[in-house]
Order: C-alpha cells, then structure tokens, then sequence
C-alpha cells in the first residue's frame, strides 16, 4: 500500500535500483549524488569504462565511481568548477529536475500549470517546468514543487519510473 511501492518494485525488478544489505529500501531517506548516479546508470545503460572517476573528490575504489564516470562523461550530472562530484551531497528537487532535463531530453516542453514556489524568473524554471509538462511531476498537494527540498529516494524511484515509461 506504500504510494510508491510499484515504481521501486519495478525498478528493483529491472536491477535498476536496489535497497540495501538489511533487505530495506529508505525510501524516505534522501537520493544521494552518487546513488543517482549509479540508478542512472543502470537505467540508461551508460557504458561502463573503468572506475577513475575523473573527478577530484570521487577515488577509484569508492562503490559508485564508475557510475559517477559515467553520468559525468555523459554530461549528465556534472559537478562544480572545481572539478568535485559531491558523491554523498543530497540531491535537491531541483538537481534532479536538471538531471532528468538533460537525460530524457526536455528542452522546449512546456508546462500550462505553475507552483507556487518556482517562479519565471527561478533559476531552474525552465527544468521544473519541463518535468511537470511530461507528467514525470505533479508537485504536492499545496502547489508547491519545493526545489530546494532533498529527493528521497521514493521520489527520485518514482520520478525515473515515469520518466522512463513516458
């Protein structure tokens, strides 16, 4: 009866997403940066080239390293101008919107609605719109998409569900 239970069992089915070695899920613990990128990964089935990261701050045997090479090479995920991922950094809503922007190519998708929360002139505007004009996001019940809130892990396994299937 958990909201988001088809999605993860669906993907969790897919070898997509996986809980951890205690046999749970967290579905409401924050996506982390690295996480995402492993999901990525997998969903879209990046290549898989080595585990040097080519990120400052992401060694070569850390878990999600050849995941993070991949979302990285792929421009999907980027880090900052320093050249660090943030591998264990939450992801923002409105990280993930940017993410799935890029991945599922949105450019130019519109959404008729607003939230409250994500005006015109909001840095990421055009990302969150695009998210709610796929219908990949609805935002909550008050309107609001809150872009600054963490994806937790349910979202982020709800949102690349539909995103997939769209």
């Amino acid at each position: 009866g958990y909201w988001a239970y088809n999605s993860i069992s669906t993907l969790a089915d897919e070898g997509i997403i996986s809980g951890y070695s205690n046999s749970t899920f967290k579905p409401s613990d924050s996506i982390t940066r690295a996480q995402a990128a492993t999901y990525l990964m997998k969903a879209l089935d990046l290549p898989r080239n080595g585990k040097d990261s080519g990120v400052n701050d992401v060694s070569t045997n850390r878990t999600h390293s050849t995941a993070i090479k991949a979302v990285s090479e792929a421009g999907y995920i980027r880090g900052d101008q320093d050249g660090n991922f943030m591998p264990n950094d939450p992801m923002t809503r409105q990280q993930m919107a940017v993410v799935f922007y890029r991945v599922f190519d949105l450019e130019g998708t519109t959404y008729d609605g607003d939230f409250v929360d994500v005006g015109s002139d909001h840095r990421y505007a055009k990302h969150i719109d695009a998210l709610a004009g796929t219908g990949i996001t609805t935002g909550n019940e008050d309107g609001e998409f809150e872009p600054g809130r963490e994806t937790t892990r349910a979202h982020f396994a709800v949102f690349l569900d539909k995103a997939l299937n769209r």
